[in-house]
């Protein structure tokens, strides 16, 4: 499994990973494909949306709490972005 960098969002860590799992299995056309987590502070959540691989990563305390989401494909559509940015950036 591949561990993608580019990053098209940052949240703060105001919630669980858990949380926004089952806030992403709500998405309409979103496939979990993968969940990497310690169950404490780092996690990896990998998805499909719309036929495209994304993760998200948390490292927790660690790394100065919060969420990175990633696209594996670098010619993503700005506008599937701005829609998943739309989307979690109200969650």
């Amino acid at each position: 499994m591949e561990i993608t960098k580019l990053i098209f969002l940052e949240l703060p860590d105001n919630f669980k990973s858990y949380d926004l799992y089952w806030h992403l299995k709500k998405l309409e056309g979103a496939k979990i494909t993968s969940i990497l987590s310690d169950y404490e502070e780092v996690s990896f959540i990998f998805f499909d949306y719309r036929n495209i691989e994304f993760q998200i990563f948390h490292m927790g305390a660690y790394r100065s709490g919060h969420f990175e989401f990633s696209v594996k494909d670098k010619n993503c559509s700005d506008s599937l972005l701005t829609r998943l940015q739309n989307t979690f950036s109200n969650y």
